[in-house]
C-alpha cells in the first residue's frame, strides 16, 4: 500500500513507501524514523579530498606541460606548479573541479538512495508563482552585496580570495568572458545547490529537522569557500537559500537565487573592480547593508506568502491574496 499526499521531500503526488514494521514492537522501523546522516559528513570530506587531489594532479600536469622539463626535475616543476595555481588557467581549473565534484557526489548519493533522484535531491518543480521565486532571487543578490559590505567594514584588511581569483579573470574578453560567466553564474551555483541544499540539507532535515539542517549546511557551505571574508557571506546566503528550499519544498528557487547572486556579484566586480561600496566609506557601506537587508527581508516575505506553511493553512491562510499581480 502507498499513500500519495506528499513525499518526505515535499512533492505532492509522489508515492510514499509503506513504513516497514518492526515485528517485535509493532512500530515503524527505526531505519525510517532515524535516517543515517553519517553519509553527509562522509560526502563533505570526500568533496574536499577529491577536489584537492584532482586539482593537484591537474596543476602538476599543467606545470610539466608548461616547463617541458618532465617529472625528473622536481624543483622546476614545483616552481611551475606555484605559477599555475595563481594563473588564470589554474583558477578556472580549480573552480571547475570543485563544481564537478559537488555535482558528481550529489548525483552519486541520489543514485544510492532507494528514493527517486528527483525526490532525494528535491529537484522537482516548486509550483507557486514564478514572480515570487524571481523576487527571492533578487533578494539573494541584495543580501550578497549587503554581506560583502559588512565584511568590508569588520574585516577591511583581511585578504579576500574571491577578489584575487576574479582579478585574474577580469582581463578576459569575448568568448573567455562568456565562459567565465557561464562557469561562475551557471555551473558553480547549480552544482553547489545540488550538493549542499539538495543532498546534504535534505538528508540532515530528514533526521534533525529543517532548522538544524539549514544551520549545518550553511556552515559547511561557508567553510568550503576556504576564506573568512567569503565564507561569512556564504554562511549568510546559505541560510537564506536553505530557508527558501524548505519553504518551497524544492531546490529550484535556491538555484535561481544562487545564479542571480553570482551573476550580480561577478558583474559588479568586473565593472568596478571591487565588492566595496562606492567611495569605500563607512556611510556608503552602512547604506548598502540596510538596503540589502530590507530588500532580502521583503523577498523572503514574498516567498513565504507564495508558499504558506501547513500551520498557516490550518489557520485559514492561502496563497491567494499574494502581493504579486
Amino acid at each position: 500500500m502507498t499513500q500519495t499526499p506528499t513525499s518526505p521531500a515535499g512533492f505532492p503526488g509522489t508515492p510514499l513507501p509503506t513504513p516497514a514494521i518492526d515485528a517485535s514492537t509493532g512500530s515503524p522501523s527505526s531505519d525510517l524514523r532515524r535516517p543515517r546522516v553519517w553519509t553527509v559528513f562522509v560526502a563533505l570530506i570526500a568533496a574536499l579530498a577529491t577536489s584537492l587531489i584532482i586539482s593537484s594532479i591537474a596543476f602538476a600536469v599543467m606545470a610539466v606541460a608548461r616547463t617541458g622539463s618532465g617529472l625528473g626535475e622536481p624543483k622546476i616543476v614545483s616552481e611551475a606548479v606555484g605559477q599555475v595555481v595563481h594563473s588564470r588557467a589554474g583558477v578556472l581549473v580549480s573552480i571547475f573541479v570543485s563544481a564537478a565534484t559537488f555535482g558528481a557526489l550529489a548525483l552519486f548519493g541520489a543514485w544510492l538512495s532507494p528514493m527517486p533522484g528527483m525526490v532525494r535531491l528535491r529537484l522537482g518543480p516548486a509550483g507557486g508563482r514564478f514572480a515570487a521565486r524571481l523576487i527571492f532571487a533578487i533578494g539573494a543578490a541584495a543580501l550578497g552585496l549587503a554581506s560583502g559590505a559588512f565584511t568590508s567594514l569588520v574585516l577591511p584588511a583581511y585578504p579576500n580570495r574571491s577578489l584575487e581569483l576574479l582579478g585574474k579573470l577580469k582581463s578576459d574578453s569575448g568568448g573567455q568572458m562568456v565562459f567565465t560567466f557561464v562557469l561562475l553564474g551557471g555551473l558553480v551555483p547549480f552544482a553547489e545547490e545540488l550538493f549542499f541544499r539538495g543532498y546534504c540539507q535534505t538528508r540532515l532535515r530528514d533526521r534533525w529537522g529543517p532548522g538544524v539542517a539549514i544551520a549545518i549546511t550553511a556552515l559547511a557551505f561557508g567553510t568550503f569557500h576556504m576564506n573568512l571574508v567569503q565564507g561569512l557571506s556564504a554562511v549568510v546566503l546559505g541560510v537564506y537559500f536553505g530557508w527558501g528550499v524548505e519553504r518551497a519544498k524544492s531546490i529550484r528557487p535556491a538555484i535561481l537565487a544562487h545564479v542571480t547572486n553570482n551573476m550580480v556579484a561577478t558583474t559588479v566586480f568586473m565593472v568596478s573592480g571591487s565588492w566595496r561600496t562606492p567611495g569605500g566609506d563607512r556611510a556608503s557601506a552602512l547604506l548598502v547593508i540596510a538596503v540589502g537587508v530590507i530588500v532580502a527581508a521583503g523577498a523572503a516575505w514574498t516567498l513565504s506568502r507564495a508558499y504558506p506553511t501547513e500551520a498557516s493553512r490550518r489557520k485559514g491562510f492561502t496563497a491567494g491574496p499574494s502581493p504579486l499581480p
